[in-house]
């Protein structure tokens, strides 16, 4: 809802601003969106972690025990994911095969 009310109000204000005969702002309506993006962008970097190459479960860890944004890529998880059968537990192995016929197309 917020995004279609945000959108519609910047498509009703831009050509507004644009218009030499209303503001005549111009190229330098780049301004008005350069603005509110400088602080968002700083607010980001430092309080939004990076996640490239982590599990959903090392992140639910990492958010669990509070770490900082800035550290998430220094963070090192140590969690048990599975416990491995012995080879003595397991059945005989199976082999999948398939078939396709490619005639019929």
């Amino acid at each position: 809802m917020s995004n279609t009310a945000a959108t519609c109000l910047v498509a009703q204000l831009v050509p507004i601003l644009i218009n030499p005969s209303n503001a005549n702002l111009g190229a330098k309506v780049a301004f008005v969106f350069f603005a509110p993006s400088v602080p968002s962008s700083i607010y980001m970097y430092f309080c939004f972690p990076g996640m490239k190459g982590r599990s959903y479960l090392e992140l639910e860890t990492m958010f669990q025990r509070g770490s900082p944004a800035r550290s998430f890529s220094n963070f090192k998880c140590e969690i048990e994911v599975a416990t491995i059968a012995k080879d003595d537990d397991l059945e005989k192995p199976v082999a999948i095969v398939f078939d396709e016929d490619l005639s019929k197309v």
